[in-house]
């Protein structure tokens, strides 16, 4: 074997055993599950754009080391990212923010991104995370409702839907139309929101309310709430007294003789109707003055009765005694 074989050789196998101390002096990075992790996301809708959302995640790191972002993406095409990029710093222990917006559209949006380390212990260190956020689609959800107070005038109620509960976004524009040409437009409630129209009594009777061009409620007198007082009405003549009968309740009258003993009652008095002529209901209505007359009458003759005896005891006892005429 000549000497420059020899020496081929030789050089081959140091290239090989350098090639080998650079491998294991300088390894690969390591590739690691759940050294990236989602530890939110959320999206709200636009209160006036509708079909508009916007959101975005926080991506937060255990790794005890500075890192790098490698790459950040977000998907479709059509979807803005903001707040990450490439070459972007993770501190120690630290997280990541990535904002997202879109118009109506997209039902889904979906991130990744990936970070190394350089000096993550126990050496260099990879990690990729992806997450997906399911959209609503965000638009107008206009809703109407009336009420009416004890005047008679119906305010009405609209609304647009929840922000929190993604069920609406964008605004709505309203038109309430009543009777009598009444008519309101232009109505606008933001999605999340609601305004109270007032609408007079007179207009009031039935009521149509529209959004965006769309029917959304209707409605007819009386509504919910407070009941309209009816007009006043006139009282009624006392209604005939049950047994039919016309004529005033009797009185009792007394009789008295000569000698001043009292005979006892002569009977009722009856005023009866005149004859000839049908007892009338007016009459039994003025049943009540009549009685009351008798029963001053009655009192009336009581009383003069009793004036009479002490007259008459009075003058016996004065002729007896001789100090009174006879």
């Amino acid at each position: 074997m000549s000497v420059r074989a020899i020496g081929t050789g030789l050089r081959a196998a140091l290239v090989l055993v350098v090639g080998a101390l650079v491998v294991i002096a300088f390894p690969a990075p390591a590739r690691a599950d759940g050294e990236l992790q989602v530890s939110a996301h959320s999206y709200t809708c636009s209160p006036t754009e509708a079909g508009r959302r916007t959101g975005g995640w926080r991506i937060s790191s255990p790794v005890d080391a500075a890192g790098t972002v490698t790459a950040v993406s977000i998907s479709p095409p059509e979807v803005s990212l903001a707040g990450l990029g490439v070459g972007d710093a993770v501190g120690n222990g630290g997280y990541l923010s990535v904002t997202f917006s879109t118009g109506a559209g997209p039902d889904a949006v979906t991130v990744s991104v990936s970070v190394h380390w350089d000096a993550a212990p126990p050496g260099p260190l990879d990690a990729s995370v992806t997450d997906t956020i399911a959209l609503n689609p965000c638009a107008p959800k206009p809703a109407a409702s009336f009420t009416q107070d004890c005047t008679g005038q119906v305010k009405v109620s609209l609304t647009n839907g929840s922000l929190s509960a993604h069920t609406a976004g964008g605004t709505a524009v309203f038109t309430i139309i009543g009777t009598g040409g009444y008519r309101q437009d232009n109505v606008a409630v933001n999605a999340g929101a609601g305004v109270t129209q007032v609408v007079p009594p007179a207009n009031a009777a039935h009521l149509q309310v529209s959004a965006d061009g769309q029917p959304v409620a209707e409605g007819s007198a009386p509504y919910p709430g407070c009941a309209v007082p009816p007009s006043p009405t006139r009282s009624r003549s006392p209604s005939p007294s049950p047994s039919g009968s016309t004529s005033p309740a009797p009185a009792v009258a007394v009789s008295v003789d000569a000698a001043g003993a009292t005979a006892g009652p002569i009977g009722p008095l009856r005023f009866p109707s005149p004859p000839g002529r049908p007892a009338l209901a007016a009459e039994s209505a003025g049943r009540p003055f009549a009685i009351l007359a008798s029963v001053i009458a009655v009192i009336g003759t009581l009383t003069g009765v009793a004036r009479w005896l002490a007259g008459w005891r009075l003058r016996r006892s004065g002729t007896g005694s001789g100090d009174l005429p006879g």
